[in-house]
């Protein structure tokens, strides 16, 4: 669909800058790292409280980019003459109200899928079942935010019959906006629960919030077994509901669960299927859909097939070392032309030493035609540099000329490629497997990761980039974050970690080692690096990598001035250092009797540069320290000031770690350290803000095995029971980072979502758990701490912080990282 730019003043009531009346808009972009195809786009400059759009209006400019929605013209020097600018007061506003309005050009059937949890498995269940009967166009990934809605109903065009929108809130008052860009005539409310309630007084009130979506729909489709759900429903009149329900015979739809195989009576029929899925979610999820289908007329024997062949929908990206330095993001489960542009631009923020490669199968399942489809893959490969292709499928193959990547190869299967599969051109690359489940891309996974221990600790980098944004509102706006990743960033890996930390803005990073900071520059980590225990000497390639050493004595201080005048060092003039004071924790620092003479050494030295003044809280995670905590905080005030008034520049002020920033306000100064609670924990249990707990710790059962009564199990023998068990071995153990004061039922394991406590002593490499009353097999996945069963109470069971617990975690045990 086109517009010109003239009517998009018009829609979105916009005052009029235009240098090229007759412009035409094809596309919209908020996202100027995302921009493919420079033809024809409109950008919203959006200003967010960590970014603004409008300061990328000069880089598009130069692109080629020409229309511009602004809060105001920027200055660009000689560029204004060639570009159009229109000016509005709310830029999100503008953008919604531009996407509502293409929503009201088609009148084709629209579902709204709104809920706690549940939304994108039942769109992408609906898409499943569907696509065959219609040409769908639906929200990508989980696009169900106040932006994410509107990209999600620009993609509406007159090829598609029906369209597939999920919406999410947060906060009272946000479904307004998405009801009148989505206008969904069918309304699916998949799930209530607890999910993002924080902003919400009860459950209640955020149901009503979400049913807003449905105000002006022909149906609203929901489970009535929950009781709220239920009483609002009733509540709404001239309205068709059509209801589902497990406890229920009158619903419209009554379902009777027997473990996989489902019973169903609708109009008095009864239906048998199997679900591939044996969890309760996946029953509610799946019956919805059944409902939703038979609404739009489609018959209950075709519905039924779909439904025994559904698979998984995975909604997160596996990151994966490989061989022969490689590292892989595995996407095998979706070819979604839409998805790709999102999972290249994930490649390509990866260790930019290293070449992208992609490989990727047949898109199926879309409604451009092959010329289009793979005309549009070439240009999203084309623009984030993506240097190597590999193509699999008999389509792709076929339309290989439209690729244009120079190291390109095409195979008309997955087992061809295998066959010609070489390790040796697999060597330090960045790799992206994505493609449809048909192509069964896992065996290309498995070909090319890093064999290692079975036990994995997942790492979920959307928590910490959620987390990072949720500390970034408990600040004021003009304090800068230093985000601690020493430690293997307690456990979760450095650069992996400091990667996000630094696409998210971060303005500083803390290590503890030289070496920790030369490997993050070494993989192209290029924000400020403090250094809390320099070796001095190491001094000159530290100050080559350009790490900035913590100073917390004369010895140290000595030492720096001995080498500049002693060795001179081409191009390097000055020594970026960070000076630590003890205002009463007494581990490192400058006492406060030191400061003259420090004050007056760093005046004689003009070649030191002092980037910060810091210090350490003993207690603020202690409510019994409050008092001291306060103190150290006006002590280091009064310290810091003495001393910045002897330098050239002032220096940063920070004393605040993550139990700090919370609080005591009075401490954020000009920066804060965030370390724990970027990793999801708060050490208080008490924040202001949501914090996600970002690891999960998995293993699997390696056997499984009767005891008999009255005897024993692991070293010592110990955990006897007058009761025949089932005893699950488990194949982690204090080696892999299991702390021995867990055993003999100190803690429990989930399995199949169902708790086993820890029997016997935790051996060096397993570890033995009681599943007498649980459902399972060799090879089943074990959860040892994750969302279930949270880090903060294995900690307290063995009378330690969770801080131990994170960087316990053996360097053998391998990371996965994955984003939602």
């Amino acid at each position: 669909m086109q517009y010109k730019i003239t009517d998009i003043c018009k829609i979105i009531g916009a005052e009029a800058h235009l240098s090229n009346p007759n412009s035409i808009v094809e596309h919209i972009s908020i996202d100027s790292r995302r921009i493919i195809d420079n033809n024809n786009i409109l950008f919203f400059a959006i200003s967010g409280q960590f970014n603004d759009g409008h300061n990328y209006i000069e880089e598009l400019a130069d692109k080629g980019i020409y229309n511009f929605v602004v809060t105001h013209i920027p200055d660009l020097k000689n560029k204004k003459s060639s570009l159009n600018f229109l000016i509005v007061k709310d830029i999100i506003k503008a953008f919604q109200k531009l996407c509502a309005y293409h929503r009201r050009l088609y009148d084709y059937k629209v579902i709204g899928i709104t809920g706690s949890n549940g939304k994108t498995i039942v769109k992408e269940w609906l898409y499943q079942i569907l696509h065959t009967k219609y040409n769908i166009v639906r929200s990508p990934k989980s696009y169900n935010s106040q932006v994410g809605v509107p990209l999600s109903v620009w993609q509406m065009n007159y090829k598609n019959n029906l369209a597939i929108f999920e919406a999410g809130i947060s906060k009272p008052g946000e479904m307004n906006n998405l009801e009148k860009i989505i206008k969904p005539q069918i309304g699916v409310f998949s799930n209530l629960g607890d999910a993002h309630s924080e902003n919400f007084r009860s459950i209640k009130e955020k149901a009503i919030e979400k049913l807003k979506l449905f105000k002006n729909s022909e149906v609203i489709i929901a489970n009535i077994d929950n009781k709220i759900i239920a009483d609002l429903l009733k509540s709404i009149k001239n309205k068709k509901i059509l209801k589902v329900s497990f406890k229920d015979k009158n619903a419209d739809l009554f379902v009777e669960n027997n473990n996989k195989k489902l019973v169903i009576n609708y109009k008095n029929k009864i239906f048998n299927f199997n679900l591939p899925f044996n969890d309760l979610a996946s029953a509610e999820n799946s019956v919805l859909c059944i409902l939703t289908c038979l609404y739009l007329g489609v018959e209950i024997e075709f519905i039924l097939k779909q439904i025994e062949q559904l698979h998984a929908v995975e909604m997160r990206l596996q990151k994966i070392e490989g061989i022969n330095n490689n590292f892989i993001i595995n996407d095998t489960y979706n070819s979604d032309i839409n998805s790709l542009e999102i999972s290249v631009d994930l490649l390509v923020k990866q260790d930019n030493t290293k070449q992208n490669t992609v490989i990727l199968t047949d898109i199926l399942q879309t409604e451009k035609n092959s010329n289009e489809l793979y005309s549009k893959v070439s240009k999203i490969l084309s623009s984030k540099g993506v240097k190597r292709f590999i193509g699999i499928g008999k389509t792709i193959s076929k339309y290989a000329e439209l690729i244009k990547v120079k190291n390109k190869k095409f195979y008309n299967t997955t087992e061809e490629f295998i066959a010609g599969y070489d390790v040796k051109e697999f060597v330090n690359q960045n790799i992206l497997i994505k493609g449809a489940r048909d192509f069964k891309l896992e065996r290309i996974v498995k070909l090319l990761e890093r064999q290692t221990h079975q036990t994995v600790f997942e790492i979920n980098l959307s928590a910490i980039e959620s987390n990072y944004k949720a500390i970034r509102t408990a600040i004021p706006r003009k304090t800068k974050i230093m985000g601690m990743v020493k430690a293997y960033s307690y456990g979760s890996g450095s650069y992996e970690v400091a990667k996000l930390l630094q696409d998210c803005a971060i303005d500083y990073l803390c290590v503890a080692y030289i070496d920790e900071g030369i490997h993050l520059r070494e993989k192209g980590i290029t924000k400020p690096i403090m250094v809390m225990n320099p070796d001095l000497k190491k001094l000159e390639k530290m100050l080559r990598y350009k790490l900035e050493p913590e100073i917390y004595s004369f010895s140290m201080l000595d030492s720096i001035i001995d080498f500049f005048k002693y060795f001179v060092l081409q191009e390097i003039d000055k020594v970026s250092i960070h000076i630590e004071i003890d205002t009463g924790m007494h581990r490192l620092g400058f006492m406060p009797e030191e400061t003259d003479l420090l004050i007056e050494k760093l005046k004689e030295n003009k070649f030191i540069e002092v980037k910060s003044i810091f210090s350490h809280l003993a207690g603020s995670d202690e409510v019994h320290l409050k008092s001291f905590t306060e103190n150290q905080i006006e002590k280091f005030n009064t310290l810091a000031q003495k001393i910045s008034k002897g330098l050239s520049s002032k220096p940063l002020f920070h004393i605040l770690n993550s139990s700090g920033i919370f609080h005591y306000k009075v401490g954020h100064f000009d920066m804060v350290r965030a370390g724990i609670a970027l990793y999801g924990i708060d050490p208080y249990n008490s924040s202001p803000v949501k914090l996600n707990e970002t690891g999960t710790l998995k293993s699997y059962i390696s056997q499984i095995k009767t005891v008999k009564a009255g005897e024993g199990i692991s070293y010592g023998l110990h955990s006897k029971s007058e009761k025949e068990r089932k005893i699950a071995v488990i194949a982690m153990g204090y080696a892999d980072g299991l702390n021995r004061k867990l055993s003999n039922g100190n803690w429990h394991v989930f399995i199949n979502n169902q708790k086993a406590a820890t029997v016997g002593n935790i051996c060096m490499d397993m570890f033995m758990a009681d599943v007498s009353n649980i459902k399972c097999e060799e090879g089943d996945e074990v959860i040892i701490f994750g969302k279930q069963n949270s880090i903060n109470n294995m900690a307290a069971r063995i009378g330690t912080i969770p801080y131990e617990i994170l960087t316990s975690v053996s360097p053998r045990v391998k990371r996965i990282y994955w984003y939602e």
